[in-house]
């Protein structure tokens, strides 16, 4: 189901009466105080904040109207970021993808990586440019497969020389029924190539009556410009919440484990939907596409039992970050009449996680990001979108003690203002990069204001270092 579908169909608390606001942001802040409820999971006041933060903004050459920003590592440091915005008049309607490559202190031009009129443009599925372990770049969006209004695919393009020019690959999925493609993770893979993992609509056409289809999980290894064989992960899955994949490292003696964690939105016949994850490996699948043993799955764990019942999907994904063997998870769950934001943290590569840390528990809108901060600590940061609109961080130590929430900016309750995307910083000591899309005062739902992307960079102190 379309997200802009799924909003239609759930009872939303309140969160949607709060107004934008114009975001403001300090080249440099300097801040001492905290939140009385920093480790308590309580909602953050308003003007709670870590103590000696630091803020840089570095906003990206990126259009007016510009939204669904993504953050990729670059390759020698720096990052990767991707969004999607109005193409010219001269270009005519539709949207275009554009990219563009901070090296840690200045944004280099921006590219075209595709543009049409065709484009399925929207505010939590959305498109992204990754870089491979050899320096290609693969990008995806998602274009429209007939003239039904929610029938679209995913569509690839490739560049091998650090995106002056692009080659379009044609759709992920081997199937372009008149259904929903989208909501894909891409990692690089070790050996070269992009695992890619999406949610897969074509179980709801063809002879199931309306209504009586499942979405499914699916996944995929992309090879020099070539999706191979297809994996079916999961038959039944939310509708519209966004996937997280990372790379993790193969723990078996010969090297031949888990090399990939997913975590996704799931959902049981009894409409439970809580987060669950699978680890395994497409590292099998021959050129062939047949698969050999070890390509197996495990079966899908739940990350934690919430226990969140809801008959219409609440478009709010999980986020992964991997670091080796370490892996931080964050995810939003309504359970028990009350949103909250959650994080778990793991030594093992996603095998086990340890219990679940209440990182905004005062009915936040979740929208999370999750990434490991560069100062070699091994602390993981969460990012969400509160209920006053805005993009708000928290550090969180490997012991489980949580840092200061911290508002970086406000934003807007409204879709307009989509997900956040944080980054840990790819150079050694560089700090957190966060991408958001600002929307100015406009209408009461945020569709008045005209969208700006933003990027900072981000220091927060340790955890340890808040004062209760």
């Amino acid at each position: 189901m379309s997200p802009d579908r799924a909003f239609a169909s759930l009872a939303q608390p309140a969160h949607w009466l709060v107004h934008a606001l114009a975001a403001q942001l300090l080249l440099t802040l300097v801040a001492a105080g905290c939140s009385p409820a920093a480790r308590d999971g309580r909602a953050p006041e308003a003007g709670a904040s870590a103590s000696a933060q630091t803020v840089v903004q570095h906003d990206p050459p990126a259009a007016a109207g510009a939204m669904a920003p993504h953050l990729a590592v670059a390759g020698g440091g720096g990052a990767w970021l991707s969004w999607l915005e109005p193409r010219t008049q001269a270009e005519g309607s539709g949207h275009r993808l554009r990219a563009a490559r901070f090296d840690g202190a200045a944004w280099g031009e921006p590219v075209t990586v595709a543009a049409g009129d065709d484009f399925f443009a929207n505010w939590a599925d959305v498109p992204s440019v990754v870089e491979g372990a050899d320096g290609e770049l693969l990008a995806h969006w998602l274009a429209k497969l007939s003239g039904d209004t929610y029938a679209y695919g995913v569509h690839l393009a490739r560049s091998t020389d650090g995106g002056a020019t692009w080659q379009p690959l044609g759709l992920l999925h081997d199937d372009a029924s008149p259904s929903e493609h989208g909501f894909v993770s891409l990692v690089p893979a070790a050996g070269g190539g992009f695992d890619a993992v999406w949610l897969d609509g074509r179980g709801m056409v063809g002879d199931t009556p309306p209504g009586g289809g499942t979405m499914s999980l699916r996944a995929a290894r992309v090879t020099d410009g070539v999706a191979r064989r297809e994996t079916l992960l999961d038959d039944r899955v939310c509708d519209c919440c966004q996937t997280a994949a990372v790379a993790i490292p193969g723990n078996d003696p010969d090297g031949r484990g888990p090399r990939l964690l997913v975590a996704y939105r799931d959902r049981s016949p009894d409409e439970v939907r809580d987060v669950s994850l699978l680890r395994g490996s497409l590292d099998a699948v021959a050129a062939d596409g047949d698969p050999t043993p070890d390509a197996a799955w495990s079966a899908p764990q739940p990350l934690h039992r919430d226990g969140w019942v809801i008959a219409g999907c609440p478009v709010n994904g999980p986020a992964l970050a991997a670091d080796g063997e370490r892996v931080a998870a964050a995810w939003f769950t309504g359970a028990d009449g009350g949103g909250r934001v959650r994080a778990a943290l793991s030594t093992d590569g996603g095998a086990g996680f340890g219990p679940p840390l209440e990182i905004d528990a005062g009915a936040p809108l979740g929208r999370v990001g999750v990434a490991f901060a560069a100062d070699g600590s091994g602390d993981a940061i969460v990012s969400w979108l509160g209920a006053d609109g805005g993009v708000w961080l928290r550090r969180v130590a490997g012991d489980g003690a949580a840092g200061a929430p911290f508002r970086l900016a406000v934003t807007s309750t409204a879709r307009a203002s989509g997900f956040p995307r944080l980054l840990g910083g790819a150079a050694p000591g560089a700090g957190l990069w966060v991408a958001w899309v600002e929307i100015s005062s406009g209408e009461a739902d945020g569709r008045g204001g005209a969208s700006h992307l933003r990027f900072a960079e981000v220091t927060l102190p340790a955890a340890g270092d808040a004062t209760p």
